[in-house]
């Protein structure tokens, strides 16, 4: 289970993760969480690399080549 706080772009982010097909729950309901906290549900190592690799795209400064979430699968 990961417990993500993004500051920038959580809709985006969550979006991304979830047209990669992972299940991704918005905490912003959850007393003490805001819109800014995602979680999600990782089985497997092959996720978790798929995972990785794909927030490593999304973090990615704009203009320095960043990657497309369907590049994740690679």
């Amino acid at each position: 289970m990961y417990l993500l706080k993004l500051l920038k772009r959580p809709e985006e982010f969550a979006a991304a993760l979830a047209r990669a097909g992972f299940l991704v729950q918005d905490c912003g309901a959850v007393e003490g969480f805001g819109e800014a906290f995602l979680r999600m549900s990782v089985l497997g190592h092959d996720k978790n690399i798929k995972l990785a690799r794909l927030m490593r795209a999304l973090l990615a400064p704009q203009g320095s080549g960043r990657m497309d979430e369907k590049d994740a699968d690679d």
